[in-house]
């Protein structure tokens, strides 16, 4: 009897996630699709150790997997239980702006004197900006998140442990600052900072632009909203685990083909994730797609794709085993494991069969990590949204190798900002005419009206 370490923790983690994926979705074409990725994944397993025990070690897996999401739901001192009109005092730990206005994550949450568990979602007006760490008093109808347009809100909020919401007309009572994590609250003026300069040195939309590609802020209008979606190029301001594995995989391909050792090329960019998370607010969703961008690293370093397997396949099962509603109402993470694995598995496919494509500037490997990342993830986008941008492709192939030189341009003249701003202004040209170039791209594909395919 020969099992392997490696085939065990395979099997144990196959288990898991096949039950996890049955547990969430049911029996359906999803759950289809996710075993059978699972199983092939694993095909290096099977007819290598004993069948038998691998099967027994896979179906534990399948049991802990199909236990898992009934232990997840609010704590027993949870705001979920509280309704109607309150008083409510809490502490900002996120905030998303738009041009409309603000929403704010609150915790440690106050009502009547009682402190309660979990989170509260908000939606105020953008007449005062709030920070990490403000404590307000506010007055509103606390109300339970509901499914909308066929998508399940509410589940998708009590994955990130919010179990209410309320709108506001008027901004809230600021009662003092400084509350939460000193750290966080430093990185959070320190992102302020940045995109206050970014303003200044920039303008709009340009600045919105740079804020989303170094920040994962998403201060887009409504109007360039629908330009991203309908060019498939919204990933590219957004703090998702897509974005973050892909201009990694870019980066890493860049750095080498100028001569950077891969060890040199991988400590660089393993910090780079390390700023950006943090710069990012370090929030769940962030830490997600530092952690895919890791990943990333890690495949490009070792250069083994069957190393990898367990290494994606434990990510994904940790993942789920503290969310495990990730795996059905997180978009932002089912875009996430596809396109690491795209990017894993098929980019060196691709390479090899696109060898009409030059390797000046890391050009080939840049279009087949574009193609392996958008067709992995095509799947997802026309089941979970309905829809297809038909030039998304063409749109991602067109900016997608600008975005390490904007990253780069933008950043420079952001921290030359932090020491003479008549120097960040000579340094930004460069940057504003990359930011330029791509937002030019999406308004004349957007224009386009076949684009889009509902």
């Amino acid at each position: 009897m020969t099992v392997r370490p490696g085939a065990t923790l395979r099997g144990l983690l196959v288990g898991i996630l096949i039950g996890l994926t049955v547990s969430i979705f049911g029996i359906s074409i999803v759950s289809a699709v996710v075993v059978l990725i699972a199983v092939y994944l694993c095909r290096a397993a099977w007819g290598r150790t004993d069948r038998v025990l691998l099967f027994l070690i896979a179906g534990l897996g399948l049991g802990l997997g199909l236990m898992l999401p009934g232990l997840s739901g609010p704590t027993e001192n949870s705001v979920a239980a509280v309704d109607g009109y309150q008083v409510v005092e809490a502490t900002v730990v996120s905030v998303e702006r738009t041009s409309e206005r603000q929403k704010l994550v609150l915790d440690d949450i106050q009502i009547n004197q009682q402190t309660y568990e979990n989170r509260v979602l908000i939606f105020v007006p953008e007449f005062t900006y709030w920070s990490y760490g403000d404590r307000l008093r506010f007055s509103c109808a606390l109300e339970s998140p509901e499914s909308f347009d066929g998508f399940a809100y509410d589940v998708f909020l009590e994955s990130r442990g919010i179990y209410k919401t309320c709108f506001l007309h008027e901004s809230p009572l600021a009662l003092s600052e400084g509350h939460g994590n000193s750290a966080l609250r430093f990185l959070a003026g320190l992102r302020d900072y940045f995109e206050a300069s970014a303003q200044q040195l920039f303008g709009e939309p340009q600045s919105t632009l740079l804020s989303g590609l170094l920040f994962g802020q998403e201060l887009f209008s409504a109007e360039w909203d629908e330009r991203l979606q309908q060019t498939g190029t919204t990933h590219i301001v957004a703090a998702s685990g897509y974005n973050v594995a892909l201009v990694t995989w870019l980066l890493f391909g860049l750095l080498t083909w100028l001569g950077m050792r891969r060890q040199k090329a991988f400590w660089i960019l393993g910090l780079a994730i390390i700023a950006y998370v943090l710069l990012a607010g370090a929030e769940a969703a962030v830490v997600r797609a530092g952690v895919m961008g890791g990943l990333i690293l890690l495949a490009k370093t070792m250069g083994r794709r069957a190393s990898m397997v367990n290494v994606l396949l434990l990510t994904a099962v940790v993942m789920l085993a503290f969310e495990p509603l990730l795996l059905r109402y997180d978009v932002g993470f089912q875009l996430s494991m596809l396109s690491t694995i795209g990017l894993i598995y098929f980019t060196p496919w691709l390479a090899k069969r696109l060898r009409f494509i030059p390797e000046h500037f890391s050009l080939r490997e840049t279009v087949s990590a574009t193609i392996a990342a958008t067709v992995s993830t095509l799947p997802i986008i026309i089941l979970q949204f309905k829809q297809v941008a038909l030039l998304s492709l063409v749109a991602n192939l067109l900016i997608l190798p600008l975005l390490p030189y904007t990253m780069f341009f933008g950043a420079v003249a952001l921290l030359a900002g932090t020491l003479w701003v008549g120097l960040a202004t000579i340094l930004s040209a460069p940057g504003w005419l990359l930011l330029s170039a791509i937002l030019w791209i999406i308004r004349f594909l957007s224009e386009l009206s076949w684009v889009y395919v509902f």
